[in-house]
């Protein structure tokens, strides 16, 4: 038997913030790992050899041929699997389902089944982890959790060690923004605004949907505006890039542009002030707590006053300020993040050991 299993279903989508998560957490706990003994279940997994179990959607329905672990660390709140035997590691990235235009069948639906999560861990035995305090303090508006059962880990930010020029023609000036190209990301505010400046504008995310694997209809919205704007050669929805080719667009950027409405933390804009780059971000719900100080804030979305905030930004830019955004995006660590899980489990498996 595993001291702990997780979950990593999400690394079918390894473009999506939960997909690299997964990803980035599993690493790192195996580079610091000394004395617990891990699992990895999903499907299309390149881990260790021995170490995997392939996801069956029987397991939904019969829980227990779950492969057995001491520990089960589902990697985000929305997992199908839920073990009967096992203590419940669950990492809450956000309660955006509870602020997104759903109807609300599918919002109690949601809420009931996360209170079903929520109450193993109470009953069975685990802990819920939290990847800001802003997420934290959402799932409380629903549910009490007690004090000891939770906490907040912060996502860490990666790069690829070497940068590599995507394929595509990259634009002389250029702002840059990164993310699942969904409606949350509000990124259609950045079309108006770019008719205001001269630099282009490149998008890097996926805009197929997770399950019909079909362009997702904001992605064809933002299409449509590039067209009837005009601007097919100075915007440009690129899809997904690697890590390399991130590393190059964001090095080679004039700025960083994010005017998400939905976020639970927010790494793109950590991983753009990590590189030193001017960062404007709009604030709202987790981007304030994770950006801090050194990030510049949209309060409006009216492309002007967007413009007005860039320009400013841009204007008062200087090596200093770059600086400290690095040294603020440091604390951001795969490696910390990894070793506050680490003891997590350990003090469950020692919970195990002393009951």
């Amino acid at each position: 038997m595993k001291d702990v299993i997780l979950d990593m279903e999400a690394i079918k989508r390894p473009y999506t913030g939960l997909g690299r998560f997964s990803l980035n957490l599993s690493q790192a706990l195996l580079k610091l790992n000394e004395d617990l003994t891990f699992g990895f279940y999903g499907s299309n997994l390149e881990m260790h050899r021995g170490m995997c179990y392939r996801a069956n959607p029987l397991h939904r329905i019969f829980p227990t041929r779950l492969p057995k672990s001491k520990i089960w660390h589902a990697m985000h709140q929305e997992f199908l699997y839920i073990p009967k035997y096992s203590d419940l590691v669950l990492t809450i990235h956000d309660m955006n389902n509870m602020c997104m235009n759903k109807s609300e069948s599918f919002k109690k639906r949601f809420l009931r089944q996360l209170e079903e999560k929520i109450e193993h861990v109470e009953k069975r035995g685990g802990h819920i982890v939290f990847i800001s305090k802003f997420a934290q303090q959402q799932a409380l508006h629903y549910f009490d959790i007690p004090e000891d059962k939770m906490s907040v880990v912060y996502n860490g930010v990666t790069f690829s060690e070497s940068a590599a020029k995507p394929a595509f023609q990259i634009p002389e000036k250029y702002f840059l923004t990164i993310g699942v190209v969904a409606e949350k990301k509000n990124f259609h505010t950045l079309i108006d605004l770019i008719e205001l400046r001269d630099e282009s504008l490149i998008i890097v995310g996926d805009t197929r949907t997770t399950h019909l694997n079909r362009e997702r209809p904001y992605a064809n919205m933002i299409r449509k505006q590039i067209k009837e704007k005009n601007l097919e050669n100075r915007v440009f929805l690129v899809g997904t890039v690697n890590e390399a080719e991130k590393s190059y667009l964001i090095e080679n950027c004039n700025a960083f542009v994010f005017p998400s409405l939905l976020e639970g933390f927010g790494i793109p804009p950590i991983e753009s002030m990590a590189k030193g780059k001017p960062t404007f971000v709009s604030r709202k719900t987790s981007l304030p707590e994770i950006c801090g100080n050194h990030a510049h804030y949209f309060t409006s979305f009216d492309p002007h006053k967007m413009a007005d905030v860039i320009e400013v930004g841009l204007k008062n830019f200087n090596e200093s300020k770059a600086n400290k955004m690095i040294e603020w995006a440091n604390q951001y660590s795969w490696d910390r993040a990894a070793k506050s899980y680490l003891d997590i489990y350990k003090k469950l498996r020692d919970t195990q050991q002393n009951a």
